[in-house]
């Protein structure tokens, strides 16, 4: 199943801990992803802001893998802002 990428991204790499502690927003990462099990996994719909936490799925299976993939924060694109689908790249809802 396909998801929108997010077209911008204003964030760091995972490493960076204010992005490795933020939840992915609710719907970035797919319902059989096997990262849902990890003790690490949360999401939440998005802030106040409308920003999101995304990732860029570096090796294209379309899953969230650790250590491979970079989880980001993408600012919310201006109002009507086009979404393409992709099975690789970085995931919002």
């Amino acid at each position: 199943m396909s998801r929108p990428r997010s077209r911008r991204n204003s964030s760091a790499s995972s490493s960076d801990p204010s992005v490795t502690a933020l939840p992915f927003t609710t719907g970035v990462i797919q319902p059989n992803d096997p990262y849902r099990k990890d003790k690490g996994f949360s999401e939440a719909p998005p802030d106040a802001a409308g920003d999101l936490v995304v990732f860029q799925d570096a090796n294209g299976n379309g899953f969230y893998d650790p250590g491979t993939d970079t989880k980001a924060g993408a600012p919310p694109g201006p109002r009507g802002h086009a979404l393409s689908l992709s099975r690789s790249g970085s995931r919002a809802v």
